[in-house]
């Protein structure tokens, strides 16, 4: 038991959020707390057997327990209306670390760490109208155009930008962070509404990618707010949308169409207009007394459908393993699911099995018959989806 890590142990708790007592009542008592505590002080060491009955309790892996830690959080930035407890707080921060530990550790395997570069970093908000200015560059230089955004927290994560959900109480709408100085990471509240989330992934975004000179800590967060909206909703889409002459009101089948097609609330998308002096700020007071008044979720007004969930841990952990690089013990352990749920992942039915593996004997009846003729990277090209292929070549069978 040499290569026994107390703090693995305390961390493993935590991120569980669970008090040493806690624990003791998940090992049917047959730890106790003092011993446990005890353990994560580094003055004993458990047994091969109290290894595995704590495995089994905390629901990690035995070698987890004996993984060097490498992970460190600074620069935490909370949403000001964000409460929580100290214990909350602890818990997600080793949430945090445990994510980017299993991203870190599959990058690695595949060779594909890239540092976070942030395309604005030489831009400096003095003024609010200057974070237009910041957004139209950014969505130029991360290729996004000025299109609705699909699936905001998979462009963060494909830009190097770790993504958590968490499910808390409404009080808490996200925060910004960074594990080892360089790698940024945002942790949305998937309590909230589709538009919502979007909006506050993007907010948190706002504290990575933007400067601030002259900014208190309460304008700074207005500033984020304003940022949010505009990843959404950018300033042409808006005139496009509203016009660019003095309004002094917008019709609600307007901001439906826009909730739908953008995926921003309603009451963003005013704030949009209010924003680019469309509309003026007191004019928003007849909405809330009316349309928005008991109805800040917008119940029968959001018609945002899309999908807004991460799929990139998934997809580089498939990908691993369909290279050979992996096995499937491997890949459930970095994904921190059991084994039969990661095999779940790729099962189809026999519909979809039969048509796949006609697709998949037909291209490998032409790559036999090409092999002698083409090279891997010439056989890439002749089949987009090489790797897919490969990956099909390994999980599915005759049916």
């Amino acid at each position: 038991m040499s290569d026994f890590l107390s703090q693995r142990l305390k961390s493993a708790r935590i991120f569980r959020g669970l008090s040493m007592a806690n624990l003791e009542s998940l090992t049917d008592h047959k730890i106790k707390t003092s011993t446990i505590s005890r353990y994560e002080k580094g003055e004993i060491k458990p047994s091969p057997e109290n290894l595995l009955v704590l495995s089994e309790a905390l629901q990690f892996k035995p070698t987890y327990f004996s993984k060097p830690i490498s992970i460190n959080v600074q620069n935490v930035e909370y949403r000001k209306k964000s409460i929580l407890t100290k214990k909350k707080t602890n818990e997600i921060e080793e949430r945090v670390k445990n994510r980017v530990e299993r991203y870190i550790e599959i990058e690695d395997i595949l060779n594909i760490r890239r540092p976070f570069v942030n395309p604005i970093d030489n831009m400096v908000i003095q003024k609010d109208e200057d974070i237009e200015d910041a957004v139209d560059r950014l969505l130029q230089k991360w290729d996004l155009g000025f299109n609705p955004l699909p699936n905001v927290l998979n462009q963060l994560e494909e830009r190097e930008i770790k993504v958590l959900e968490v499910e808390e109480d409404q009080r808490f709408e996200g925060l910004a962070m960074k594990v080892n100085n360089d790698i940024p990471v945002v942790v949305v509240n998937r309590s909230f509404t589709i538009e919502k989330r979007r909006f506050n992934a993007l907010h948190e975004l706002g504290h990575i990618v933007l400067s601030f000179k002259g900014y208190s800590a309460r304008k700074k967060e207005k500033a984020c707010h304003r940022f949010a909206g505009a990843m959404l909703f950018p300033r042409d889409c808006v005139f496009k949308e509203f016009g660019t002459t003095k309004r002094t009101n917008i019709h609600i089948g307007e901001l439906k169409a826009v909730n739908k097609f953008y995926g921003i609330s309603c009451q963003a998308a005013l704030f949009r207009a209010v924003d680019l002096n469309i509309m003026p700020y007191h004019q928003l007071r007849k909405y809330y007394m009316t349309i928005f008044n008991n109805n800040r979720v917008e119940d029968g007004l959001s018609q945002y459908k899309a999908e807004e969930k991460s799929h990139r841990l998934e997809q580089l952990v498939t990908r691993a393993e369909s290279l050979g690089l992996i096995g499937s013990n491997k890949a459930a352990e970095i994904l921190n699911i059991s084994v039969e749920d990661y095999l779940n992942i790729g099962s189809v039915d026999i519909e979809q099995r039969q048509d796949q593996y006609s697709l998949l004997s037909a291209f490998n009846s032409y790559y036999n018959d090409a092999e002698d003729d083409y090279s891997d990277v010439e056989l890439k090209e002749i089949n987009p989806d090489y790797e897919g292929w490969r990956y099909l070549q390994s999980r599915i069978s005759p049916a």
